[in-house]
């Protein structure tokens, strides 16, 4: 807290408030290139074992099953109960792709994990510092950029809540794809089969998120409304991505 308000700049977003301006969304897929083009090659404390998204998948197919049995009544229980054999399936479909053969090939890194707008500060529309690195851990850093996607391009407004924004996830992609690798360094922009894994990874970053949301939720018991909308959020976005599959992935692979 107390370097975070030391460097200058304006907290000026959430999470659930993340509708940046398109200087500020440009900015930051620049930043996220550069730090994980900084980053890559160092391989992290070596107990710094927390799980890949690929392999916490299958996990979350277990928890979710187990905390759709929970039976409560409020507003987050029963929307849970009325939407989880559809959450379940689509969790288990996405298990499909990337194979772990295919994930295991992509660059791995330490991700930042949790690249919101509101964990930037930002200043003349420029980021000024970024912080929360509690979801920091050894990834591939398509699953960052899918993350960062998730969070920056995905609508809360009432009308379009769960709207995946496709005019800011080119606005994004575009952005980061113009790091250059530097020299004796081999990551650059995002390659060919990243940038295949990018539509399955946004997904899984939707269930990341929920899986916080679920878990958070049944751990500490927290206001349920309040809760609900999350939840709601991200079972609106699930069903935007099935319903706008063909035009993501295609939308993605002209980045290539």
């Amino acid at each position: 807290i107390a370097v975070f308000s030391y460097l200058p700049g304006e907290d000026r977003y959430s999470w659930d408030a993340p509708l940046c301006t398109s200087e500020e969304l440009t900015n930051a897929a620049e930043v996220l290139a550069l730090y994980h083009n900084t980053i890559f090659g160092w391989e992290g404390a070596g107990n710094w074992k927390k799980p890949r998204i690929i392999e916490q998948i299958p996990l979350m197919v277990k928890q979710w099953r187990a905390a759709g049995k929970n039976g409560g009544n409020s507003v987050f229980d029963l929307y849970f109960a009325e939407h989880s054999d559809y959450l379940l399936e689509t969790l288990k479909e996405s298990m499909h792709y990337p194979t772990r053969a295919v994930y295991d090939t992509l660059p791995h890194l330490a991700i930042h994990g949790d690249y919101h707008p509101g964990n930037l500060k930002f200043l003349n529309r420029k980021i000024s510092g970024l912080f929360d690195f509690d979801w920091a851990k050894m990834d591939t850093r398509c699953f960052d950029v899918g993350l960062a996607i998730f969070y920056f391009c995905t609508s809360w407004e009432v009308n379009s809540d769960g709207n995946l924004l496709v005019d800011r996830v080119e606005l994004f992609l575009d952005s980061y794809q113009k790091i250059e690798a530097e020299d004796g360094q081999e990551l650059g922009p995002l390659s060919s089969p990243e940038l295949e894994s990018l539509p399955h990874l946004i997904l899984a970053s939707n269930a990341y998120v929920l899986d916080w949301t679920i878990g958070e939720f049944y751990t500490t018991h927290p206001d349920a409304e309040k809760y609900a909308r999350y939840l709601q959020h991200g079972v609106r976005l699930m069903k935007w991505l099935g319903q706008n599959w063909t035009s993501l992935m295609d939308l993605v692979l002209t980045k290539r």
